[in-house]
């Protein structure tokens, strides 16, 4: 027994041996910027069960050669191999490679993989205030706004990142209902991009979330002044458009609220899908007694959204399969990207235009469709080197991507089709809507024709006939607060159940 014993130590040195060697090999040809061959190489002996001792640092090595071509997605799946191996050697940088690739390339799954392996105290002192702000946004997409809040609350104002961690910051306190701290934090983001110049995207981002944290506290004249804050010439100019109106419904000024209306209903916004505020548009002119206006809003909002529901309707009815949904959104995408949007508008889709557009425009989506497209500049990457695709580490790369990009496209299609039956239901919502605004207005229309038979009409009766023209909405509107970057249905369902002004 001693000298079978021995004998099988004897016979499994030399191999123990022969991978250090081949490792060694490997990291040189690294460490020479030789990838290719240092792939291959390093991909070969991780296929063999004979190193599996090595296989933490093999895996390390192999994702460092495949980050250094460009093949940023293998080389993460290589660097959780190398945690999952349990070596203690190769743990604390290959963590530190999967946050920041995977943070780059917007692959949620392996960034949330590596952030619950890492022990920040473990990281350097520089590299913390990253891994405070990447915990901050796991936090708060985990629906944990506490946590999310006090891990950004980490970055001083000496750092790059201060003034997004502030912004994130104020969305997390917004969520957890602490809205003087979240108000306090978006300034401070705002504050920090001073002299960035006024349509500076992350500013105005911040300064567009002061507005709504002021109407979240129903202090309307700040909020109308936080709004006109916001330059024309960003993205946010709709969507301020929009919330003013609000604003100033819930301050009495409708006239003001009406001019918005006009930038709003205007025909460069025609790709935006905004039921609710062809509707807003009716209840105000209701409320300032303009009867024949309403009738031609609410007659508009059937001829467009009306019919877009009834579409819907049919289409999530008609057993459609989610593929050829999402086909109908990557051609959208697509051709937005390409600057071809007309071209989109004109394509005979089943699911109307304005729905897919609104879809598209979703941070969701948005956060998906981006890491599609970091993973297709992979493969074509690689479909310009096809010698090297033909090998077993370029098979690999090019398996690897095609599986990702599978995955994010059947997630699209789920999102797409989570959202249009959403829609479907607010649609139905703003329908009873229209029905209520359009009985109030036939009630309205009879009480003042009585009242002028009895010689009772008086001009100043109405709405804004008098100088007081004070809004109060209790009971009548339903109005919703924000919640984080939107509103909390996008300031939708809202209920009409106030009495005449025009009495």
């Amino acid at each position: 027994m001693k000298f079978k014993f021995v004998f099988f130590i004897l016979l499994i040195t030399p191999l123990i041996s022969k991978a250090s060697v081949e490792l060694d090999r490997g990291r040189a040809l690294n460490d020479n910027k030789q990838y290719k061959d240092a792939a291959g190489l390093l991909y070969r002996i991780s296929k063999n069960s004979k190193y599996q001792k090595e296989r933490g640092k093999i895996s390390y090595e192999l994702g460092k050669s495949y980050k250094a071509l460009g093949y940023n997605q293998p080389a993460v799946f290589q660097f959780i191999n190398a945690v999952k191996s349990g070596d203690s050697y190769v743990l604390s940088d290959s963590l530190r490679n999967i946050a920041n690739i995977s943070f780059k390339l917007g692959d949620e799954f392996s960034l949330n993989y590596a952030l619950s392996k890492i022990k920040v105290n473990k990281f350097p002192k520089k590299d913390r205030p990253l891994l405070y702000f990447r915990f901050g946004q796991a936090y708060l997409d985990a629906g944990n706004p506490v946590k999310a809040a006090k891990s950004f609350g980490k970055i001083d104002s000496s750092n790059p990142l201060y003034s997004k961690a502030r912004y994130f910051a104020g969305l997390a306190y917004s969520e957890a209902g602490k809205l003087e701290k979240s108000f306090r934090a978006f300034t401070q983001s705002a504050n920090a991009r001073a002299d960035k110049g006024i349509s500076d995207q992350e500013r105005v981002a911040a300064l567009m979330g002061r507005a709504r944290v002021l109407y979240h506290m129903k202090r309307w004249e700040e909020s109308l002044e936080a709004y006109r804050s916001i330059p024309r010439d960003t993205k946010y100019f709709h969507d301020m458009l929009f919330e003013s109106s609000w604003a100033m419904l819930r301050s009495g000024k409708f006239r003001s609220a009406l001019s918005n209306f006009q930038s709003l209903h205007s025909k460069y916004y025609d790709e935006y899908f905004f039921p609710e505020a062809t509707l807003l548009r009716a209840i105000v002119y209701l409320y300032i007694c303009k009867t024949d206006e309403v009738q031609k809003v609410t007659k508009t909002y059937d001829q467009t959204y009306g019919k877009i529901y009834r579409r819907l309707r049919r289409y999530l009815k008609s057993g459609a399969s989610i593929n050829s949904g999402y086909k109908e959104l990557e051609q959208v995408l697509i051709s937005v990207d390409n600057g071809n949007a007309s071209q989109a508008i004109n394509n005979n889709y089943r699911i109307p235009y304005l729905l897919l557009r609104h879809i598209s425009r979703s941070s969701e989506v948005q956060k998906v469709y981006g890491y599609l497209k970091n993973i297709d500049l992979e493969k074509r990457r690689l479909a310009q080197d096809p010698n090297w695709r033909r090998t077993s580490e370029g098979g690999y790369a090019y398996k690897t991507l095609n599986q990702r990009a599978t995955k994010s496209k059947e997630r699209l299609a789920k999102i797409l089709r989570s959202k249009l039956i959403l829609l479907s239901k607010e649609l139905q919502g703003f329908e009873d809507q229209k029905e209520l605004i359009e009985f109030e207005l036939i009630s309205s229309e009879k009480e003042l024709a009585r009242k002028t038979l009895e010689g009772r009409a008086d001009d100043k009766e109405k709405a804004d006939g008098g100088v007081n023209r004070v809004f109060y909405i209790q009971n009548g509107y339903e109005y919703w607060p924000f919640k984080g970057e939107y509103w909390l249905d996008e300031i939708g369902n809202y209920h009409y159940l106030g009495a005449s002004r025009c009495e």
